[in-house]
């Protein structure tokens, strides 16, 4: 099972030292997987897979070959997986003899699936990029057990003509419907998915016969039609990469916009309607849609459900969405508010939202270990832990155990671990950090967070769905108040950890008269989100 995070292009071209401190943060907070995609988006030379000096896009440009060696070589190195999409924003030119280059979108669009050219052109790009020899592991991508899966394109297909008719150009719409005229009993929605289901056929088929032996995937979207999902399950395709982002629904109020408050027809029904239970699930990319928002205050809620889910509902990867190139120091702002080169206000990057990357060890846990059997039968039996009728959730495993949501002056006592909380709303949890369960282990890591926004942060509306102002670092975190009590023997020492989970300070917890344990006693005087108790 795989935690992963997505990189936002084009992070995947980093300079060889950011690649290191990239590597070593993911592998600290248990990532083990990250998805390569829009590589082929025109950002410049050094900064997009094709040379964008040329003409065409026939060749690769060899300093961003360079970057993205080192940094596929850096994640091998600690152990972290790495997923490619061959296809989705590359923009065709002029010497590509592409019809019509200048008025296709990024990855072709609906064109792509029927034009024999640009089937040819990604074809020999998808051969070249996984043939060629990493100069860093001296493997090709395609032999190289680094390499979890490949999925073929990324929101690119015919069914986008339901939303925007007007991006198939008028020379392929008249082939289209010439393609449709050959049969009256195929047509529309049914013909688009014979086609779809021929392309991704067919190059699947010419890689197999290439010796790629990792799982592949057509295309990874956000789509949901019967006939597109049909698309997935063509011959040679053996697993489903999908794109499941959560929309708060318009009627919630601002104040409980989290995943734990949402109903029936969340991201579960949506799951659902993609999978094809004879192969692998994977969500190749997921967030909450946050209007155009940095992100939402209220999100720390929602990663501990959503990794609940995936173990739940047996997904082989969890993908968040995503990395960029700023922040350069993570959590020091929002994404386009930190200065210097970072003036691109993007949503949901992770290393500009710290009430996100913050769970994530506690994601890798939950993920990784302390389940038996996943679930097979009775998916509508409900996620472990979670009401939502009052948006709360509490986690219980061998290795991990907290409350995540509305738990105002409760008290929790889940298992070694017992949790009270003065706040509205917080996220508090506790995670063995060494192989042994909570109740056996010499370390436990503790983390606490409430509501996170940048300074200076303003809505325009009342509804809270359009932004007057992004703000400005530093971050705003609401203190958290909360007692954490580990019922655990032997002399307990704690202390205060900085944003990247280094000590920084001894902390003061209280021996439990009688009983073994101790407690630590969170006054929201320190700004900080971690602390680690160890056993001596």
């Amino acid at each position: 099972r795989f935690l992963g995070v997505s990189l936002i292009p084009p992070t995947a071209f980093l300079e060889p030292n950011h690649s290191d401190e990239l590597a070593d943060r993911l592998s600290r907070s248990g990532i083990n997987l990250v998805r390569l995609s829009d590589l082929d988006m025109a950002y410049g030379p050094g900064r997009s897979l094709f040379d964008d000096t040329r003409d065409d896009t026939r060749e690769f440009d060899q300093e961003a070959l360079k970057r993205l060696d080192y940094l596929v070589a850096a994640l091998k190195k600690r152990g972290i997986y790495v997923a490619l999409e061959l296809q989705s924003a590359r923009r065709f030119r002029k010497e590509d003899n592409v019809a019509t280059p200048g008025l296709l979108p990024g990855g072709g669009g609906p064109a792509a699936i029927i034009d024999p050219t640009i089937k040819t052109l990604s074809l020999d790009s998808a051969r070249a990029l996984l043939s060629r020899v990493n100069s860093e592991t001296s493997l090709p991508l395609k032999d190289d057990p680094a390499l979890a899966w490949v999925t073929l394109t990324g929101e690119v297909s015919l069914f986008d003509l339901i939303d925007r008719p007007d991006t198939l150009p008028a020379s392929y719409a008249k082939e289209l419907r010439a393609l449709s005229a050959k049969d009256q009993h195929v047509a529309g929605r049914r013909l688009w998915q014979a086609l779809e289901t021929e392309r991704w056929t067919e190059m699947a088929a010419a890689l197999t016969k290439d010796s790629l032996r990792v799982p592949i995937a057509g295309c990874s979207h956000w789509r949901r039609e019967r006939e597109f999902n049909e698309t997935l399950a063509a011959p040679g395709l053996n697993l489903i990469d999908d794109r499941l982002y959560w929309n708060p629904p318009s009627w919630m109020s601002p104040e409980y916009r989290s995943l734990l408050w949402s109903a029936d027809t969340g991201l579960l029904a949506l799951s659902e309607r993609k999978r094809h239970h004879d192969r692998p699930y994977v969500v190749g990319q997921w967030c909450p849609v946050s209007q155009g928002a940095w992100a939402f205050p209220h999100e720390a809620g929602d990663q501990l459900l959503i990794a609940q889910m995936a173990v739940t509902e047996d997904w082989d990867a969890l993908v968040r969405r995503g990395v960029f190139l700023y922040p350069l120091d993570w959590g020091v702002g929002a994404a386009g508010t930190s200065g210097g080169e970072d003036v691109f206000q993007i949503a949901e990057v992770v290393n500009g939202s710290p009430q996100v990357y913050a769970l994530w060890p506690h994601q890798a846990s939950i993920l990784y270990r302390g389940h038996g059997e996943p679930r097979k039968k009775n998916r509508a039996a409900p996620i472990p832990g979670w009401d939502r009728n009052r948006g709360r959730l509490i986690v219980k495993t061998p290795f991990t155990e907290g409350i995540s949501g509305w738990f105002q002056d409760a008290t929790e006592s889940i298992g070694a671990i017992e949790i009270s909380t003065r706040n509205p709303f917080s996220v508090i949890v506790a995670s063995s950090v060494t192989p042994e369960p909570i109740a056996e282990t010499k370390r436990l890591l503790v983390t606490a967070i409430g509501q996170v926004i940048p300074s200076g942060y303003r809505w325009a509306d009342g509804t809270r769905r359009e932004v007057a102002d992004p703000g400005f670092p530093p971050f705003l975190q609401e203190p958290v108040s909360a007692r954490v009590i580990w019922r655990r023997s032997g002399k307990i020492r704690a202390f205060r950890l900085n944003n990247a989970g280094e000590r920084v300070k001894e902390v003061v917890v209280e021996n439990l008269e009688g009983q073994n344990g101790v407690a630590l006693s969170l006054d929201g005087r320190d700004a900080a989100f971690h602390w680690e108790l160890e056993v001596e």
